[in-house]
């Protein structure tokens, strides 16, 4: 084993992970979704999302301050002459790289709803965070309504009524949103929820979410990215009377990675919609792991990629009948499912390579597949704690030399009985 050291000191399997990357790189070229050099739109929205996060370097604009100590009347252009109220820096004609800081430690009641229809630009967006020590606290949520590029940092939402940072239904749509280091936690509802269709490009990086009633970020616009996050304690109230997810995503072109999400009602990680990647989180305490339900309007690609998944009730990875939608599942550890550690209903497409999953002693298979409408490859993974009719296929349990026999499929897999563990 080759061993080295990412940033921040945590030791990688080299030789592991690139034997992934590799499977990841050869099963999108089977499914004839990319070329041998990997996905270059991920490339680009990493690109794009590094310039929005440290687009305030490139447009300094003007800087207001607001603290229960100041005064609406003041100019709010130094602490000495802040703001009061929400309501105020709410009214306010801000322009692309203006910058509103609010007191650290002090606690708003009313909601931050910027003024509908103001904008930011790629470069310099709007940006509202704390100052001084400690975070600013808002108990009215964050209200977003026909904005483009805004972003906010080093705050907390404690709403004490509906959602933390939600946008309307009606207007234009939120687009170009960053949350970046703001902590969201206690809310009825959901944490950060996106009502709009016309929600697009939402980036939430760093963002700790804890003990919602509904699902921790239900998004129905596109382009959502949750990357280095925390969602714990998802969906609480048992009132609610429909699913409740970590991230229940229902728009397309979705991005979850390298986040913690733990101690869910229903799903980590839900998705509708095509052209999802879901990668390299750790995901525990729920029913499912990652779900697929299909509302995929056009065909893409969702690939479900190096993500540890453990504790979970139901399924590992389950993907529900899928029309247009190919998938690849690749590099995923499962440990602990409860029914399933991966079923497929009938897709498009799937390659399923260098998985490593295992089931309770009382769950149904370790592998569940409908015959794909296309395109199928299984290989080269582990399969442990499989009863004896373990693999599904087609809805007919059977032993796995009768599943190799039927799906062709299993080229180099390693299978262990019960009393063995990954």
């Amino acid at each position: 084993m080759v061993v080295g050291t990412r940033p921040g000191g945590r030791r990688v399997d080299l030789e592991a992970h690139a034997r992934v990357r590799r499977g990841v790189l050869a099963g999108l070229a089977a499914l004839s979704v990319w070329g041998p050099s990997g996905p270059a739109d991920a490339a680009t929205w990493s690109q794009t999302a590094a310039k929005l996060v440290h687009a305030r370097d490139a447009s300094p604009g003007r800087q207001f301050y607001v603290s229960p100590d100041g005064d609406d009347g003041n100019s709010g252009t130094s602490p000495d002459h802040a703001w009061r109220t929400l309501a105020r820096v709410n009214a306010a004609d801000l322009l692309p790289g203006d910058h509103v800081h609010l007191r650290g430690t002090a606690t708003f009641a009313e909601p931050l709803a910027p003024y509908a229809g103001i904008s930011g630009t790629s470069r310099s967006p709007i940006v509202f965070d704390s100052y001084g020590r400690g975070t600013a606290t808002l108990r009215g949520g964050i209200y977003l309504n026909s904005v483009s590029d805004l972003a906010f940092t080093r705050l907390a939402v404690r709403a004490t009524r509906g959602k933390g940072v939600f946008s309307s239904a009606a207007g234009s749509g939120a687009k170009r949103i960053i949350l970046r280091d703001v902590t969201i936690s206690d809310t009825p509802l959901a944490a950060v929820s996106s009502n709009n269709r016309r929600d697009a490009d939402w980036l939430i990086d760093g963002v700790r979410i804890s003990r919602t009633g509904d699902s921790g970020i239900y998004f129905v616009g596109s382009g959502l990215t949750v990357r280095r996050s925390t969602i714990l304690d998802t969906g609480l109230d048992a009132g609610i009377p429909y699913p409740r997810h970590g991230i229940y995503a229902k728009g397309a072109d979705v991005t979850v990675t390298r986040n913690l999400i733990a101690r869910f009602s229903t799903s980590g990680v839900s998705l509708r919609r095509e052209s999802g990647r879901v990668s390299e989180n750790r995901i525990a305490g729920g029913r499912k792991g990652v779900s697929f339900d299909d509302e995929a309007t056009a065909a893409g690609t969702t690939s479900i990629v190096r993500n540890s998944i453990s504790a979970v009730s139901d399924s590992g990875i389950a993907v529900a009948s899928a029309r247009s939608e190919r998938f690849l599942l690749a590099g995923n550890t499962v440990v602990g499912a409860g029914r399933f550690g991966v079923y497929l209903g009938r897709v498009h497409g799937v390659a399923i390579t260098d998985n490593v999953v295992g089931v309770t002693r009382t769950a149904t298979a370790v592998l569940g597949v409908r015959p794909p409408a296309r395109r199928y490859f299984e290989h080269d993974n582990r399969w442990h704690g499989a009863p004896v009719n373990g693999f599904v296929w087609n809805g007919s349990p059977g032993t796995f030399a009768r599943y190799r026999r039927a799906s062709g499929q299993g080229r180099s897999d390693l299978v262990a009985d019960r009393a063995r563990r990954p």
